[in-house]
C-alpha cells in the first residue's frame, strides 16, 4: 500500500491465484471532543460506519499530553458497523476546548464508500457534571478499493 493507506489481506480461496489487498483511504479517523471552556473528565460516544465496506481494526490513543488515559472499546463490535468508545480522566489533567481523544484505524471489509459518523452519548467534567460539547471527526467517509 502507498502512504496514507492501510490494507487487509483476504484469505485465499482454492481458485485465488494471489492474495487480494483492499486499501482503505484514509486508513484512520481522528476523533476530537470540543468541550469549549469546560474541563473534560469522561466521555462515551458511538462511531458508525458501513460494515460491508470497512471494519475497525484498532482504537488507538489521542493526544496523550492532554488526555493520557487510553480510550476503551469492545473489539467484538469492530465488524458490526457500530463501535462504542469511552474514556475517563485519571491523571489529573483536565483539558478544555478541542482535544483529540482517539484515533480509529480501519480495514477493508469490501469495496465501496462508507459514511462515518459519531454520536456523543456522555460528556462530563472531572466532577461528573454533564457538560455541553460536540464530537468532531477528521473525515466523514472512508473509501475501500
Amino acid at each position: 500500500p502507498s502512504a496514507g493507506e492501510s490494507s487487509l489481506v483476504l484469505a485465499k480461496t482454492a481458485d485465488a491465484a494471489e492474495t487480494e489487498f483492499l486499501p482503505v483511504t484514509p486508513p484512520f479517523v481522528e476523533v476530537w471532543l470540543d468541550t469549549r471552556d469546560r474541563p473534560l473528565g469522561a466521555y462515551t460516544l458511538t462511531l458508525r460506519y458501513d460494515p460491508a465496506v470497512v471494519r475497525v481494526q484498532d482504537v488507538g490513543t489521542g493526544d496523550l499530553s492532554k488526555f493520557p488515559d487510553l480510550p476503551r472499546a469492545n473489539p467484538d463490535s469492530y465488524a458490526s458497523g457500530e463501535t462504542r468508545i469511552a474514556g475517563f480522566q485519571t491523571a489529573g489533567l483536565s483539558p478544555t476546548g478541542r482535544t483529540r481523544i482517539a484515533t480509529v484505524f480501519f480495514a477493508s471489509a469490501g469495496p465501496g464508500t462508507s459514511p462515518v459518523s459519531a454520536t456523543l452519548e456522555t460528556l462530563v467534567d472531572p466532577d461528573g457534571a454533564t457538560i455541553a460539547g460536540q464530537v468532531v471527526l477528521s473525515t466523514d467517509r472512508l473509501q475501500s478499493r
